[in-house]
């Protein structure tokens, strides 16, 4: 969020993404959740969560408000 943030407050030199590293998959996707320490049951909670929002489309409004591509894992 912090690009989109910054976008917004310097509309005329924005931020954008390069396609650098757009044919590994495990850097392609830009929603993620850092736990403390390992915890199985958690994870799964965010996890879940995470899922939730992208379904009923909260995140991608997220993204939108702050001109986000949201890139979803390939």
């Amino acid at each position: 969020m912090m690009v989109g943030w910054f976008n917004l407050q310097h509309a005329d030199k924005p931020l954008r993404l390069i396609p650098a590293f757009d044919n590994d998959s495990d850097l392609n996707w830009n929603i993620a959740a850092g736990l403390l320490r390992p915890d199985d049951k958690l994870q799964q909670r965010v996890d879940a969560a995470i899922e939730a929002l992208l379904a009923d489309g909260s995140i991608a409004r997220i993204y939108a408000r702050y001109r986000i591509e949201l890139r979803p894992p390939q």
